[in-house]
């Protein structure tokens, strides 16, 4: 009889907080349960409406507090921090002072330029109590590789996603009419100035389309900026910002296209999460976005320029059996290789589960 094996994840954010780290959490606990001998409790700081999740700390000292104190009293197999140090402080803490378990951590994306100067020291520090430390893609290795001093294993973890049922493609038809799809945190400069390319996009295609129609679902300190930039490039009756959402599943229901047009990425799970949905995506080729999306294949990768990204707007409205085609193939890629059962092995092979 297989040992249930219990694990703790810390997390800076859990769900309903819309972004590719929740996003992550949620499915990795979804994985353990239902794919593995795992149990496991997720502790975050920000977001948080599930058993799986012990409160909400809202602050770094109270969230480190939390943690500490519960994982000196469950004592897992295996604590996995996602992201930020101080999701890894209260775990390296404890290994400091001799606690025995098995210590990983995933980084999702790369860190801002001035951020990651001043917490360098830290924390490759912290960095030295892992047994392992993840990528979401090997882009994403390679980058860090040269900024950090990392001084244990290494492995790519990347993100698993569900395969929903198919419902229809969603949005209303392909003669002009369709709606484009992005969501994401609007927190990071790297996926805002995306936004604002994605936003002049628009503009360009809508002489040609007049009734497309951009869904941006996501939240964060530039979503005052973009609205006023939305509002001042007379978009205000083509775009709509619907600040965070609970679920997702109905927003790809209505869109048609999704485009995730971004300056700094990892792995974005919203864009696996589309191609799940079996809808075709445009995207730019940054961080690990190559690794999953093959151009003119299962997705069309494009810079990050509004004349290029309305070019391939242009295209998929122009040519509905190719973007049916390519939405099918993407959600193939998922199911073969960013699945919920895939994300578990992969999960329970780095977190020591050799079954």
């Amino acid at each position: 009889m297989t040992t249930s094996r219990y694990a703790v994840i810390l997390t800076p954010y859990a769900l309903p907080h819309i972004g590719g780290v929740s996003s992550f959490v949620h499915n990795e606990a979804t994985a353990l349960r239902e794919h593995s001998e795992w149990n496991c409790t997720v502790i975050a700081m920000n977001g948080g409406t599930t058993t799986t999740i012990i409160g909400r700390a809202r602050s770094i000292p109270r969230f480190v507090l939390k943690a500490f104190f519960h994982l000196l009293e469950a004592k897992p197999d295996v604590v996995h921090a996602h992201s930020h140090w101080y999701a890894l402080l209260p775990a390296a803490l404890l290994k400091f002072l001799g606690s025995h378990f098995r210590l990983v951590f995933s980084f999702h994306t790369m860190p801002p330029a001035n951020r990651f100067v001043r917490f360098r020291v830290l924390l490759e520090t912290l960095l030295s109590k892992c047994d392992c430390v993840t990528y979401v893609s090997k882009a994403l290795e390679r980058k860090m590789s040269g900024e950090l001093d990392v001084r244990t294993n290494r492995a790519i973890l990347h993100p698993g996603v569900p395969v929903p049922e198919l419902e229809g493609q969603g949005g209303t038809n392909w003669s002009g009419h369709a709606v484009v799809g992005f969501a994401g945190p609007l927190t990071w400069d790297g996926k805002a100035l995306g936004v604002t390319v994605l936003l002049d996009a628009i503009r360009l295609v809508r002489t040609e389309h007049p009734g497309v129609k951009l869904l941006i679902a996501g939240s964060g300190k530039y979503e005052p900026l973009l609205r006023r930039e939305a509002k001042v490039k007379g978009l205000e009756a083509s775009v709509a910002f619907l600040g965070s959402v609970p679920s997702l599943a109905e927003f790809w229901r209505r869109i048609s296209i999704y485009a995730h047009i971004s300056f700094q990425e990892g792995l974005p799970l919203s864009l696996l999460e589309a191609m799940a949905a079996g809808k075709p995506v445009i995207a730019t080729p940054v961080g690990g976005i190559p690794e999953a999306i093959s151009d003119g294949e299962n997705g069309i990768l494009v810079e990050p320029d509004p004349n290029a990204v309305a070019q391939a707007l242009r295209h998929l409205l122009g040519n509905p059996a190719k973007a049916d085609k390519i939405g099918g193939l993407a959600r193939l890629t998922v199911e073969e290789r960013f699945s919920i059962r895939t994300l578990a092995l992969d999960v329970s092979r780095v977190l020591g589960d050799l079954r």
